[in-house]
Parts: C-alpha cells; sequence; structure tokens
C-alpha cells in the first residue's frame, strides 16, 4: 500500500507539472493554440498535442529515473526549461512555421508537433 501513495504523489506531480508546462508552452508561442483549436484550427491541435507529447515524455523520464519527489521536480525542471527552450528556438527559426500554424495549415502543425515530441524524447533519453 505504501507504493500506491508513492505512485499517487508522483502521478499529482506529473500531472501538475503537464499543466504548467502546457501554459507556459501557451504562453511562449506568437499564437493561441487553444483559442484557435477552439475555432476548428488543426494546425493548432497537432503543434500543441506534440508539444503536449514531448513535455510529458521528459517529465515521465525524470519519474521514472529519480530516487524521490525532490529529484524528480528537479529533473522534470530543467527537462520542462530544455523543452520550452528548444520550442522557441524552433519557432525563431522557423518563425514562417508559426505563421502558418495559425493560418490553419495542417503540415506547418504536424511538422512543429513532431519536432517538439522529438525533442522530448531526446530529452527524456539524456535523463536516463
Amino acid at each position: 500500500m505504501a507504493r500506491l501513495g508513492a505512485y499517487l504523489v508522483i502521478l499529482s506531480v506529473s500531472t501538475a507539472l503537464l499543466a504548467i508546462g502546457i501554459s507556459v508552452y501557451a504562453l511562449v508561442t506568437p499564437y493561441r493554440e487553444l483559442s484557435l483549436i477552439r475555432r476548428g484550427n488543426s494546425a493548432a491541435a497537432y503543434s500543441l498535442g506534440g508539444g503536449a507529447l514531448g513535455l510529458m515524455v521528459a517529465v515521465a523520464s525524470a519519474a521514472a529515473n529519480s530516487a524521490g519527489v525532490r529529484g524528480m521536480l528537479a529533473w522534470a525542471a530543467i527537462a520542462l526549461v530544455v523543452q520550452l527552450g528548444l520550442h522557441g528556438i524552433t519557432g525563431l527559426a522557423l518563425s514562417d512555421q508559426n505563421e502558418a500554424v495559425a493560418a490553419n495549415r495542417v503540415g506547418a502543425g504536424i511538422f512543429l508537433g513532431a519536432v517538439s515530441l522529438a525533442v522530448g524524447l531526446v530529452n527524456a533519453a539524456c535523463l536516463a
């Protein structure tokens, strides 16, 4: 039963980190994903979905490879900063992709989402 308590703590912390990560992710992008998604913008959904997956892969790796909640929080925070930083760099390097997402060009959303997921996978592997 003690493991159930630890599981619930890690699950709660991971969920909170996802919410924080997605919130910050949405703030650093030049467009408002949730607003665009509510209006049916598929490109924004792919971009934000890939970003969420990339963030959670890194957080999951931090949870799996840390001895306790403090270590998990530290590594997850580092992973989130790296993930968001690399997303920002991608946005600067491919500024036309950001405009394309806002214009609902699905290919751009899929590409940005895939880049976020790829960065998350590499980020997660480095945490192992």
